[in-house]
C-alpha cells in the first residue's frame, strides 16, 4: 500500500499519534463510522495510521469508508493490503470480496469468499456475501442455498433476512418473499429497504392499508428525501389524493432529476390521469435515465396505441428478455407488454405466445390455485340464501336510501366505461373499485328463522353512507364499480332494495380472452389461467341467472356491451332513466371525463366511444384452446332481455315507490 501519509486530506494533522492515541483514535472512528460520519472516521483512521501503516482495524474503516463514497480502485487498494498483512482472517478476505462484488469481479470475489470459508467454515457473513455474489449472477438458487445456509447460523440477523426475501422474489416465491422481508423489518426495524419492498408486494396483493404503513415507516427513516416523498406519494394514492400524489413525485424529482423510478411513478399517476402525452415523456424518460429498468418500456407500451413507428421499442423489450438478471415479476410485465404491443400491430400470433409465456409465469410467480370448488359452493350458497321469502323476511329492516348504483358483470365487460359515461353526469359520482360489500360479506349471517343480524345491518348501512357521502356529500347517484360485486347483487337488495344495479354483459370470449391479455394486481387469481377463467365465467353466468330471473326489474339492468358501442345513444338512455336521471348530452363523450382511473381499461376509457374490440376473438381463433368451451354459451348480444314485470319480488319493490 502507499505510503498512509499520502492519503491524509488537506488540514489533517500530520504529526504522528502516541501509542497511546491509537485506541481512543480507534474507538472515536468507530463511533463516527456508525453514525455515518464517514469523513471523520476517515480522518481519525489515517492517524491511526500515519504511526501503525499495519493497524488492521484502521485498514478495514478506510476501505469501507472509501468503498462507499465512490471510490472502490483506493478501497481495493487498501483491501488487498491488509489481506497480504493478515492472510489467515477470515474477515480481510470477506470485505476483499464485498469490494470486488462492487466492482463486478465477480469470480475473484468467490474465490476471496471461498478462502474465508476455508479460514472460518461457520462464518454467516462469508455465506451471505457468497449468496449475494450468486445473486449478482443471477444464479437465484445458489444464492437462496447460501442465505439459507447463513440463517441457520445466525438466525436473527435482519439483513440476512432481506437478502433471503430478495432471492425468494428474484425467483418467482411471492409469499415467500413477503414473509421474509416481514422477518427482516422485526429484527431489524431500521432496515430502510425491507420496508419498502415490504409495501411493493403488499401494493401488488391489494392490501394497501399495510402498504401504506410499510411507505410510511421508509420514509420516516428517511425524512426528507426524494426516496421519502416517493413513499408518501403512494401512500396519497391509496388515499385518492392524485393530485397530492403527483405534487410529492416532482418534488421528487426536483430533490433527485436522475432518479428513473420518480419519472415512472409521475408516468404511471400522469397516465392515470388521463394525460398520456405527458405520461409518455415521463416514461421516456425514466427508460433513458435507466436502461435496465422494465417500468418506461412498459409504461410506453401502456400509454398508447403502437404503430409500427414503435418496433424499436418491441427490440428493446425483447433484449429486456434475454437479461438474466430479469426477476420472475419484471419478465411478467415485458411479456404482457410484449403481448400488448404485438396485439397493437395485428401480430396476433406473437401477442398470444407472449401472453401465453405472460400468464404461466406470473401463475409461477404468484404461487396461488384458484379453488373452483370452493367458488362453485358459494354461488350455490347465494341462490340458496337470496329468494324473495328471504328478502320479504327481512323488510323491516331494509333502508331506503337510494344513492348507490352497483356496476358488475365480469371483469372486461366494460364496466369501467359504463361508470366512465353515468359519471359524466352532472348529478353522478364517481366511487371507482370499492370493497366495501365483498369486505363485508364474509361477517353476513342469519339466525334460524333466516333474520339478518341487526346489529350487523344497521352498521353495514351507516358505513356504507358515510363512505359514498365522503365520495361526493350531495351528488344524486354514486356508483360503486367492482365487476366482482355480481356476487353481492342479493345482499345489497337486502340492504337497500331502493338502490340500483347495472350489469354489463359482453360476448364471453371477447370477455374471457380480454381477462387473459391483462396483468390484474390483485383479487383475480383465475385471471392466468384459460381454464379457470372459463370456470369462473361459468359460475357468474350461473348466479347472474339466479339474479336475472328473481331481482325486480327496477333494481337490476342489464346492458350489452356491443349494442352500447354499436349505438351509445339509446343504451345511454336506458341507462339514465334506469337511474331516475334527466338526459345530458355529456354522457355521449365520456373520453372528456377528466376522473382518475386505475382499472386496467384507463387508456380505453379516455377514447371515443368505439367497437373494434367486438369479436376481437376472431382474431385469435387458432389459439382459443380451453375458451372454445365458451361458445356453448349464447353470446349476450343474441339473447333478449327477460321481462321480470309481475314477478314475484313486485311486492318488495313496490315498497319504495
Amino acid at each position: 500500500m502507499s505510503d498512509p501519509n499520502a492519503m491524509v486530506p488537506d488540514g489533517a494533522p500530520r504529526s504522528p499519534a502516541s501509542s497511546a492515541d491509537i485506541p481512543t483514535l480507534l474507538r472515536d472512528a468507530i463511533e463516527a463510522y456508525g453514525n455515518g460520519q464517514g469523513e471523520d472516521a476517515e480522518r481519525l483512521t489515517r492517524r491511526i495510521l500515519v504511526q501503525q501503516p499495519d493497524h488492521l482495524a484502521g485498514l478495514q474503516i478506510l476501505a469501507a469508508v472509501a468503498g462507499q463514497t465512490d471510490r472502490l480502485p483506493l478501497a481495493l487498494q487498501i483491501a488487498q493490503r491488509a489481506v497480504s498483512l493478515y492472510p489467515n482472517l477470515a474477515s480481510t478476505h470477506i470485505q476483499l470480496a464485498n469490494l470486488l462484488r462492487q466492482g463486478g469481479s465477480l469470480a475473484d470475489a468467490i474465490k476471496e469468499l471461498d478462502a474465508a470459508l476455508c479460514l472460518q467454515p461457520d462464518s454467516a457473513e462469508a455465506h451471505n456475501d457468497l449468496g449475494l455474489v450468486h445473486l449478482a449472477k443471477s444464479e437465484f438458487q445458489r444464492a437462496a442455498d447460501r442465505f439459507a445456509e447463513a440463517l441457520r447460523l445466525d438466525p436473527k440477523s435482519g439483513l440476512i433476512h432481506y437478502n433471503m426475501a430478495l432471492a425468494s422474489e428474484a425467483l418467482g416465491s411471492l409469499p415467500a418473499a413477503m414473509a421474509w422481508y416481514q422477518e427482516a423489518r422485526r429484527l431489524r426495524p431500521s432496515l430502510v429497504e425491507a420496508h419498502f419492498k415490504l409495501g411493493l408486494l403488499l401494493e401488488e396483493e391489494g392490501h394497501r392499508e399495510r402498504a401504506g404503513e410499510c411507505f410510511r415507516a421508509a420514509a420516516a427513516l428517511r425524512a426528507g428525501t426524494a426516496f421519502a416523498l416517493l413513499c408518501e406519494a403512494r401512500v396519497q394514492g391509496f388515499a385518492g389524493d392524485d393530485a397530492a400524489a403527483e405534487e410529492l413525485v416532482r418534488r421528487a424529482i426536483s430533490l433527485e432529476p436522475r432518479k428513473s423510478d420518480a419519472h415512472a411513478m409521475l408516468g404511471t399517476i400522469l397516465m392515470q390521469r388521463g394525460r398520456f402525452e405527458e405520461a409518455a415523456a415521463s416514461f421516456d424518460l425514466a427508460n433513458a435515465l435507466n436502461t435496465q429498468d422494465v417500468l418506461g418500456p412498459v409504461g410506453l407500451v401502456e400509454v398508447k396505441h403502437l404503430s409500427e413507428a414503435d418496433r424499436p421499442l418491441i427490440g428493446q423489450l425483447e433484449l429486456k428478455l434475454e437479461n438474466p438478471a430479469i426477476t420472475g415479476h419484471e419478465a411478467v410485465l415485458v411479456h404482457f407488454a410484449l403481448g400488448k404491443a404485438y396485439d397493437d400491430l395485428g401480430g396476433y400470433r406473437h401477442a398470444i405466445e407472449h401472453f401465453d409465456r405472460a400468464n404461466a409465469l406470473k401463475k409461477r410467480v404468484r404461487n396461488k390455485q384458484y379453488d373452483h370448488r370452493a367458488h362453485a359452493a358459494l354461488v350455490e350458497r347465494l341462490i340458496q340464501r337470496f329468494t324473495p321469502q328471504f328478502v320479504a323476511r327481512n323488510r323491516d329492516m331494509a333502508s331506503r336510501w337510494d344513492v348507490p348504483v352497483l356496476i358488475v358483470g365480469m371483469p372486461r365487460s366494460g364496466t369501467t366505461l359504463a361508470e366512465q359515461i353515468l359519471s359524466s353526469h352532472p348529478d353522478v359520482a364517481a366511487g371507482g373499485e370499492l370493497t366495501f360489500w365483498t369486505d363485508r360479506a364474509p361477517d353476513f349471517g342469519v339466525d334460524r328463522e333466516g333474520r339478518i343480524d341487526r346489529a350487523w345491518m344497521r352498521e353495514t348501512q351507516r358505513a356504507y353512507q358515510v363512505m359514498l357521502r365522503q365520495i361526493s356529500p350531495d351528488a344524486r347517484r354514486v356508483t360503486d364499480k367492482l365487476p366482482q360485486n355480481f356476487h353481492n347483487v342479493g345482499l345489497l337488495h337486502a340492504t337497500f332494495p331502493g338502490a340500483r344495479v347495472i350489469h354489463c354483459r359482453r360476448d364471453p370470449i371477447d370477455t374471457c380472452l380480454s381477462i387473459y391479455f391483462n396483468n390484474f394486481a390483485n383479487g383475480m387469481d383465475f385471471s392466468f389461467d384459460r381454464a379457470w377463467i372459463v370456470d369462473y365465467y361459468e359460475q357468474y353466468a350461473r348466479l347472474t341467472d339466479h339474479w336475472r330471473k328473481v331481482l325486480p326489474s327496477d333494481f337490476l339492468l342489464e346492458i350489452e356491451y356491443e349494442e352500447l358501442v354499436g349505438a351509445p345513444e339509446p343504451v345511454i338512455r336506458r341507462m339514465l332513466d334506469f337511474c331516475g336521471l334527466e338526459w345530458n348530452e355529456a354522457c355521449l363523450r365520456p373520453e372528456r371525463n377528466q376522473r382518475v382511473i386505475k382499472t386496467a381499461s384507463l387508456w380505453q376509457a379516455r377514447q371515443p366511444i368505439y367497437g373494434t374490440s367486438v369479436s376481437r376473438w376472431q382474431r385469435y381463433e387458432p389459439w382459443l384452446d380451453d375458451f372454445n368451451r365458451l361458445l356453448v354459451h349464447e353470446h349476450p348480444q343474441n339473447r333478449p332481455f327477460e321481462s321480470r314485470q309481475g314477478s314475484q319480488w313486485q311486492d318488495i319493490s313496490e315498497a319504495r315507490h
